[in-house]
């Protein structure tokens, strides 16, 4: 007989928001030799609280320095129908401070969109979904 454990896995994916011009705008990343552009997300570290982890990957991969908009997650899903050990929680945060763009992550870049180009730009429905998710809290 043999046995197994299954580990569970938990990445926090962070939706940076400003306002601009009185509307939300929305920090996408994307690594610098693709063209699909995400939402900044990590894994999730052990013995670190899930919404230290996205201030942490915010400012990590994206630049910029942040505080919680909520105090509870935005959301969260299982990553796949494939890999249910696997969750994704989604933090919204609001952007304190924007590095210069040279504070991006290493092998990173970052764009701010509006909601309407955020859409069509993240190619994850599930992942694409937190941007309609923010607008409500907003």
């Amino acid at each position: 007989m043999s046995s197994f454990t299954v580990r569970m896995v938990e990445e926090v994916c962070v939706v940076p928001f400003r306002t601009e011009n009185g509307r939300p705008e929305f920090c996408l990343v994307s690594v610098s030799d693709d063209s699909r552009w995400d939402f900044p997300r990590a894994p999730v570290l052990p013995d670190e609280l899930r919404h230290v982890t996205a201030l942490r990957t915010a400012l990590e991969i994206a630049g910029v320095e942040c505080e919680l908009e909520l105090p509870e997650p935005l959301d969260q899903f299982s990553a796949s129908k494939v890999e249910s050990a696997k969750t994704i929680t989604a933090f919204l945060v609001r952007v304190e401070t924007e590095n210069g763009e040279h504070s991006v992550g290493t092998g990173y870049r970052r764009r701010w969109c509006f909601a309407e180009e955020a859409r069509v730009r993240i190619r994850r429905k599930p992942i694409r979904r937190f941007i309609d998710l923010a607008l409500r809290r907003l």
